[in-house]
């Protein structure tokens, strides 16, 4: 890999990365400023009192340079996986100028170190991380998983800002509702036993098991939303649901449902109409990873949770957080089976396209492969992390179909029932 300067179409500086016979650009090849301003933008929900903000790959600094516009008074620390790359914009005193107002700007390729120094850090304090994307080419192929983990990250929050506008519409209405949060219903749950049903392709099959988990005194039954139909057709009446979708789209997921004895979690996020339209028992759930959630949630000494990117994710943190103790996971495909996208009696069942399966990932049995799409390799990992980092609970995956998921003990779901009620 190298890298050079360049002049953009208005003459402004960028830099071009040369890499295995290809080129990247780390700003705009017309307007590097303007660029820059546009992409700040779309960060205008953070606080401006914020005390800090990570930001990832330093570039030509035009994008610093606009976070210090928006951010006066926020210390902005850079970071780089490229001790090199550093060091060479640093004895060219390309980005030196920026170093002297609030902006710390570093660099390591130990994993070790980033770890404890960013990314601990980060989840320490509950911080912002902001992803420039083009500036993920300097990072050496060496440390590849590191690179394959932030473009991860970057996927989950930019579709998190695509939705900016109606995040805040949605949270705003729900907390007119005044709900209750989940730290009431911590000991209601402790130590239980919980199915996680989702609507994977492979749900059906395990519906009759799921039937016979409810005579189970310590089992809890908690499903995602487009699982709730595909069980009530069978006479199962889950202990709670929860939504974290803001699109009106999910209202069908209760539609038609008469919901006044069911439980729902919701995110505080989540599609209004269908949350008000809930006559059950509502709670709303505050997320981490959204600003005005973490500040509602302090204000009420409330618990959060891990979003993850998925209703499932979300789901999975809110088991732990109310007391599970072992958690198997049903329905949970993480893949295409049987070319379905879902259960086929549940709201979001469709024929799978051929060009929607461009991943494969490890089969449940380990016997082979199965098709997938990036979203759900993006939760596979994310489950996958989840559970390494939390050894006090007990996770397994009865889905008996789609992905392999790390970290899980892999065994049919009669087994896991009879597991629990001995």
């Amino acid at each position: 890999m190298r890298w050079n300067i360049i002049s953009a179409k208005n003459g402004q500086k960028n830099i071009e990365i040369c890499r295995s016979g290809q080129r990247n650009y780390i700003h705009s090849s017309y307007n590097p400023e303007r660029e820059a301003d546009r992409w700040t933008q779309r960060y205008s929900y953070i606080d401006k009192n914020i005390k800090k903000i990570y930001v990832i790959g330093m570039g030509l600094g035009y994008h610093i340079k606009a976070f210090q516009r928006k951010f006066p008074h926020t210390e902005l620390e850079v970071w780089d996986f490229n001790n090199k790359y550093k060091q060479w914009l640093l004895t060219n005193k390309i980005v030196n100028t920026m170093l002297e107002n609030n902006v710390v700007y570093k660099s390591s390729e130990d994993l070790i170190e980033i770890n404890e120094m960013l990314f601990e850090r980060i989840k320490s304090t509950n911080a912002e991380i902001i992803i420039h994307k083009p500036s993920l080419s300097v990072i050496p192929d060496n440390l590849f998983f590191l690179r394959n983990k932030l473009e991860d990250l970057h996927y989950l929050k930019d579709s998190v800002l695509d939705k900016q506008n109606l995040l805040e519409l949605n949270f705003f209405q729900n907390i007119n509702l005044r709900d209750e949060g989940i730290s009431s219903q911590k000991e209601c749950f402790n130590k239980a036993s919980f199915l996680l049903v989702s609507a994977g392709p492979s749900l059906n099959k395990q519906l009759q098991l799921i039937k016979e988990a409810q005579g189970i005194s310590n089992v809890v039954i908690g499903c995602v939303g487009t699982a709730l139909k595909p069980l009530l057709l069978e006479n199962i009446l889950p202990d709670f649901i929860m939504v974290s979708d803001p699109l009106d789209n999910i209202f069908k997921q209760i539609e038609g449902i008469d919901t006044k004895n069911l439980m729902l979690y919701y995110l505080s996020t989540s599609n209004h109409k269908t949350v008000s339209s809930f006559k059950g028992k509502r709670f709303i759930v505050w997320q981490d990873a959204y600003t005005l959630a973490k500040k509602e949630a302090k204000a009420r000494g409330e618990l959060m949770v891990e979003t993850g990117g998925s209703v499932a994710t979300c789901l999975l943190d809110l088991m732990v957080k109310l007391g599970g103790k072992r958690i198997a996971f049903v329905g949970q495909d993480l893949a295409f089976t049987n070319n379905m996208s879902h259960s086929a009696t549940s709201t979001g069942f469709r024929n799978v396209n051929k060009n929607w399966a461009k991943y494969t990932v490890e089969n449940f049995e380990q016997t082979g492969k199965v098709e997938t799409s990036k979203n759900l390799v993006l939760y596979l990992h994310w489950f996958e992390n989840y559970i390494a980092r939390t050894d006090h609970v007990e996770f397994y995956n009865c889905t008996e179909g789609g992905a392999y998921i790390n970290g899980c003990q892999h065994i049919p779901l009669k087994k896991y029932l009879e597991l629990i009620n001995d």
